[in-house]
């Protein structure tokens, strides 16, 4: 069995980068782009990185939380994670928030890991990983310069071959109209939309009519993700499938995968409770006969965990690659920069496969959180 080196340093990093330009989906709007890493330094000088997305993260991991991990050794345990997350919990931290603060611990962890045996982080997960993983553009959101076939249409040149777009922030008719040019910019290709919880059912069943007309693969999130018995009506009825996840924490993941509610479960790395357990749910849907795609939407950093999660998993998982504007994915190279037939190669380097710049995580340094 492999002796790990302890865990010597851990650092919280919260990130904040102002947009020239917000943009908006059904329910919010981005005028800056946040997300918070976490850096593991281990006894022998290895450093590994994680990071969440969860805008509680940066209160939540205090050095008061962390100092029980250090000196553990890197390959942290299940029970140690979950003794982390139920700390923050007492502190008044949702479950999911807990969660996913614990994740982004794990993942840093686990590309330490992987750095120190000199190892892509896929091959330390899988005796076989898939060198190439299948990945999709995820955009087309509401501004007030967006061309929807435009954008698609940019997207499509840049190598990939499906697409998500936004839906539910205007009428249903105007919705239509913006489906239907993006639908006609990449012809019979896979298209995706997502309504960040915006309809009640009535408008979930109008909304699954029109987009099933289009050919649409999923409706993402058609309600707010606490809302079960409208997951449960809706999948009672002719819809086409649904798409649930990417803020779920593990123990709600495994649930909608008992239940089967939704017909494509999209783990989020860090909110499902790291690499580790995101891995495992991915066997658990294989097992279950259920579609995976992964949830991605910050730095390279959850961009590469997602895409060596994926490709260690049983068979290939989609995994989401975001393309709205983010100055943060200066922080490191882009391991998903050049699909080539919808495909990415998986990065071959150790660890995550990437190199973070410090001096740039420290120009984008939220220090009003720290």
């Amino acid at each position: 069995m492999t002796q790990y080196p302890g865990i010597r340093e851990l650092e919280v990093i919260p990130l904040v980068a102002p947009l020239s330009a917000p943009f908006h989906w059904a329910t919010g709007t981005a005028t800056a782009r946040r997300t918070t890493l976490v850096r593991v330094k281990l006894d022998d000088g290895t450093q590994g990185w994680g990071e969440t997305l969860d805008a509680h993260a940066p209160a939540l991991l205090t050095p008061n939380q962390l100092d029980f991990l250090r000196g553990h050794r890197s390959d942290v345990s299940s029970a140690e994670l979950e003794q982390l997350a139920s700390a923050l919990e007492a502190r008044g931290a949702t479950t999911r928030a807990a969660g996913a603060a614990a994740g982004a611990v794990e993942m840093a962890c686990c590309d330490a890991r992987a750095r120190h045996l000199g190892l892509p982080l896929a091959k330390l997960l899988s005796d076989s990983p898939h060198p190439r993983v299948p990945v999709y553009a995820s955009g087309l959101y509401y501004s007030e310069k967006a061309n929807p076939a435009e954008e698609a249409a940019g997207h499509l040149a840049a190598g990939f071959d499906a697409f998500k777009m936004k839906i539910g922030r205007v009428e249903l008719a105007r919705d239509a109209l913006r489906v239907a040019a993006v639908r006609e910019a990449i012809g019979s290709r896979q298209l995706m939309a997502d309504a960040n919880g915006a309809y009640d059912l009535t408008h979930a069943v109008a909304a699954s009519a029109m987009l099933r007309d289009a050919s649409v693969v999923w409706l993402e999130e058609p309600f707010d993700t606490r809302d079960h018995a409208a997951y449960e009506a809706l999948s009672k009825l002719e819809s086409i499938p649904i798409a649930l996840g990417e803020s779920l924490s593990y123990a709600e993941l495994v649930r909608v995968l008992k239940e089967r509610t939704v017909h494509w479960l999209q783990p989020n790395v860090a909110v499902a409770g790291g690499v580790t357990r995101t891995l495992a749910l991915l066997q658990a849907a294989v097992r279950a006969g259920a579609n995976c795609a992964l949830h991605a939407w910050g730095t390279p950093v959850m961009t590469a965990a997602a895409l060596h999660v994926a490709a260690a998993a049983p068979r290939p998982v989609l995994v989401e690659i975001d393309q709205t504007p983010n100055p943060l994915r200066r922080i490191a190279s882009d391991p998903a920069s050049r699909p080539d037939g919808g495909q990415v190669a998986l990065p071959v380097g150790p660890g995550l496969g990437i190199e973070v710049d410090q001096d740039q995580v420290r120009r984008f340094q939220d220090r009003s959180l720290t």
